[in-house]
């Protein structure tokens, strides 16, 4: 699975918590927070000094490359970073139901042809918008 690369940079501001007009909803993360924030993933991906959001557009592309089941759903990998960043926990900015931040992430998906949304369980999931189908984006 491939994304463009303006949206793999977006998901990577979001991962760094870059600020965003001055306000953000996720973390900022230094570079030893990035290594912790893809540990937490089940990753081994460890941040070398670069350029933060370029080394997680690269590290984001390296996991969408993975093996997935469909063309309409991403590697598990991926889902789990997706989790991850939408940790209700992880709140910043926002309340705990994080609407700002899932807009932004909501933003970055959808030029790939991806809706995302929280559901009663408090879970990220993400549906396609051609064909229409719904998948968890978090580790069963």
């Amino acid at each position: 699975m491939e994304f463009k690369q303006r949206s793999l940079m977006q998901l990577a501001q979001l991962i760094c918590g870059n600020d965003d007009a001055n306000k953000t909803f996720f973390r900022n993360r230094s570079s030893s927070y990035l290594t912790e924030f893809f540990e937490d993933c089940d990753t081994e991906y460890v941040h070398d000094g670069s350029t933060r959001d370029r080394w997680v557009a690269e590290v984001l592309k390296a996991i969408l490359a993975e093996p997935h089941h469909n063309a309409n759903t991403p590697p598990e990998t991926f889902s789990r970073v997706i989790r991850t960043l939408m940790d209700q926990g992880d709140a910043v900015n926002e309340n705990p139901e994080r609407k700002g931040a899932l807009k932004a992430l909501a933003a970055a998906l959808a030029r790939e042809g991806f809706e995302s949304f929280y559901a009663d369980d408090k879970q990220c999931y993400v549906v396609t918008t051609s064909p229409v189908a719904v998948t968890r984006l978090a580790s069963v």
